[in-house]
């Protein structure tokens, strides 16, 4: 299966994992408990930690379409709800 990891450093981790879980559950199955969370599309599956220096982000998914269209989806809403610290594009691995 493939997957994709990507960091996002910012002090503001747990805010952003609550933001977008809570984004994404107008429209897709999503979970979120304390420091960690999950938004399940229909072409894969992000899950995301937070801890006291940034939001880790970890893409699931069975084809490499869907792989890519996750991590578009939850990096583009990220970096805008981000906007105050000046985000810059995810290093995905």
């Amino acid at each position: 299966m493939p997957q994709s990891t990507a960091r996002f450093a910012t002090e503001a981790a747990d805010r952003y994992l609550v933001q977008l879980t809570r984004h994404f559950a107008h429209r897709i199955p999503t979970a979120q408990q304390g420091r960690s969370g999950t938004c399940t599309f229909d072409m894969g599956t992000a899950t995301l930690r937070a801890d006291d220096t940034g939001l880790d982000i970890r893409i699931d998914s069975d084809a490499a379409e869907g792989l890519a269209q996750v991590r578009q989806t939850v990096e583009s809403h990220l970096l805008r709800f981000a906007f105050r610290e000046d985000p810059q594009p995810l290093h995905w691995s």
